[in-house]
C-alpha cells in the first residue's frame, strides 16, 4: 500500500527543524563577553584567551526571556572551523578522567586547571552563580559582570574534579527570566590558514552563531 507524504512534510524533511529561527551571526575575540542577542533568547559565549592543550575552552551562559522553558545542553552546541569542517567537543567524561591524574602525567594536572578556571562562578552548593543576571533583563545586555571575566586563573597544583564537574555544561531546563550555562571543550584544534572558528547555539527555538578567532597555545 502506498502512503501519500505531504508536500510540506518532504520540505521539512530537506530543510532540518522549521522551528530553528536564524539570528544574526555575532563576531568577537577570546576573553571577551559575546552577546547574541535573540527574540527568545539570548546567549553568551566566552572563549579563554588562551588554549588548554591545544583545545578550546569556551563559558557559554543562555538567557530566556520567553514564556516556556527551553533546553540547553552540549548536544545544543557545535564548532567548526573556517571551512566548516565539525570540531569535536570533548565528552565531560574523559575531562574528568583527566582532571582526576596524578601530575605525574604529562599535561593532565595542569590542562585540567585551564579547564577548572572557570570564568562562571558557581555558589556555595555548587550552582551556577547568576546573580549578575538578575534584577530586570536591562542588565543582561551588557554582558557577563566583568569581575567574573578577570578572575585570576592561576592553575592548582591538583584540580578538585568535583569542583569542574560543577562547571562543566549539562543538559539543563533554562525556566522562563532563568540563566543557566557552563562551560565545554573542543578537541585539539588543527587549523591551517584562516584560524577563525564558529560556535553555533540552538536554543529557544532560535540557532545563534558565534565566529572568533581562534586564541593560540
Amino acid at each position: 500500500m502506498r502512503i501519500a507524504i505531504p508536500l510540506t512534510a518532504l520540505f521539512a524533511f530537506a530543510i532540518g527543524p522549521a522551528w530553528a529561527q536564524e539570528i544574526a551571526p555575532v563576531d568577537g575575540k577570546p576573553g571577551s563577553d559575546i552577546v547574541s542577542p535573540g527574540k527568545v533568547g539570548d546567549v553568551h559565549v566566552v572563549a579563554e584567551g588562551s588554549l588548554a592543550k591545544g583545545r578550546l575552552v569556551l563559558h557559554i551562559v543562555a538567557v530566556n526571556r520567553g514564556k516556556a522553558a527551553a533546553v540547553l545542553g552540549p548536544g545544543d552546541i557545535s564548532i567548526a572551523d573556517a571551512d566548516g569542517k565539525a570540531i569535536a567537543m570533548v565528552p565531560r567524561e574523559t575531562l574528568l578522567v583527566e582532571a582526576a591524574e596524578k601530575p605525574s602525567v604529562a599535561g593532565g594536572s595542569a590542562a585540567a586547571s585551564a579547564y577548572a578556571a572557570s570564568t562562571l562562578s558557581t555558589n556555595g552548593v555548587g550552582q551556577l552563580d547568576t546573580t549578575g543576571y538578575t534584577g530586570g533583563m536591562a542588565s543582561v545586555s551588557s554582558g557577563v559582570p566583568q569581575d567574573t571575566i578577570d578572575r585570576t586563573r592561576s592553575a592548582a597544583p591538583r584540580v578538585n574534579v568535583s569542583k569542574l564537574d560543577e562547571v562543566l555544561l549539562k543538559q539543563v531546563d533554562v525556566q522562563p527570566g532563568g540563566v543557566e550555562g557552563g562551560q565545554v571543550v573542543s578537541e585539539k584544534l588543527k587549523l591551517r590558514g584562516d584560524r577563525i572558528v564558529t560556535i553555533t547555539i540552538s536554543f529557544a527555538g532560535e540557532r545563534h552563531v558565534v565566529r572568533l578567532p581562534a586564541p593560540k597555545s
